[in-house]
């Protein structure tokens, strides 16, 4: 018993340390710098015109019954 348990905290020791990593890793990957960097070597600048565009909400399908739902089983596309 006392083994599963030491192995178990050191899983999860391992696993902190993992973690601890992987967000220093998304830390430094999205740091303002480095991303201004890469739009610097990119040619990328800020917009001179900002625009919000809205999309139109798709209109609903109605599901398909009865025969017109099997035939969509049946149907090859060839005909």
């Amino acid at each position: 018993m006392l083994f599963r348990s030491v192995r178990a905290e050191r899983e999860r020791t391992a696993l902190a340390n993992d973690a601890q990593r992987l967000d220093d890793k998304i830390a430094r990957l999205q740091s303002p710098e480095r991303l201004a960097a890469l739009a610097g070597k990119l040619r990328l600048h800020d917009p001179h015109v900002y625009a919000v565009v809205r999309v139109p909400e798709p209109k609903a399908q109605p599901k398909p019954t009865g025969l017109a739902f099997f035939g969509t089983w049946f149907s090859s596309g060839v005909k």
